[in-house]
């Protein structure tokens, strides 16, 4: 009974063996089933994930291609606003160096203006040729004279100048200054 015992244990533990295998079996085949549908979720999803690193790289590549045309857009803009820039200081140096040379005009006309001939008025002849009215020759021209044939024009009408003639205030003040002294002159002839 001894071999028959032994032989129903062995056939016993084989049987466990066996099932046991079984059941394993069974749950690898489960879990390979479930990996070859996760596969196919994970094949498309590396699919798309490979799509989108590619459209990355083409926005990428577009933002630095526009980034440099725009650099190159900005440096030229730059070397534009510098070139004005000198231009400008070059036209404010110049007005200013006109300006001066105005004041140190202004100021000697002011300066001989009020100087011992201050009380009496001058002539048109004396503030053109400079001297008194004795001192000048009848033929002798002015070495600088300017005619202004829209302002004689203009003193020739009736009303003179419309409003909408001048395009600043100065001009208008100018205008209104050179008709009084045109009145003052008509006003001592006769």
């Amino acid at each position: 009974m001894n071999t028959e015992l032994l032989s129903l244990i062995l056939d016993f533990l084989v049987l466990l063996a066996l099932g046991g295998t079984v059941f394993y079996v069974m749950r690898l085949t489960k879990a390979l089933d479930n990996f070859k549908k996760n596969r196919d979720e994970l094949k498309t999803l590396v699919t798309q994930l490979t799509q989108n690193i590619n459209q990355a790289d083409t926005a990428i590549k577009g933002l630095r291609n526009a980034s440099d045309n725009a650099a190159r857009d900005l440096e030229d803009v730059l070397h534009d606003a510098r070139r004005m820039a000198d231009e400008l200081k070059m036209i404010n140096e110049t007005g200013d160096a006109l300006a001066s040379r105005l004041e140190k005009a202004a100021t000697k006309g002011r300066a001989a203006a009020s100087g011992p001939a201050a009380n009496h008025e001058m002539s048109e002849r004396e503030y053109l040729y400079g001297a008194d009215e004795d001192e000048i020759e009848e033929d002798a021209a002015p070495s600088f004279f300017i005619k202004d044939t829209e302002y004689e024009r203009d003193a020739g009408k009736e009303g003179g100048a419309d409003n909408d003639d001048f395009s600043s205030q100065a001009e208008r003040e100018l205008y209104e200054a050179l008709q009084q002294n045109q009145k003052k002159k008509a006003g001592g002839q006769s």
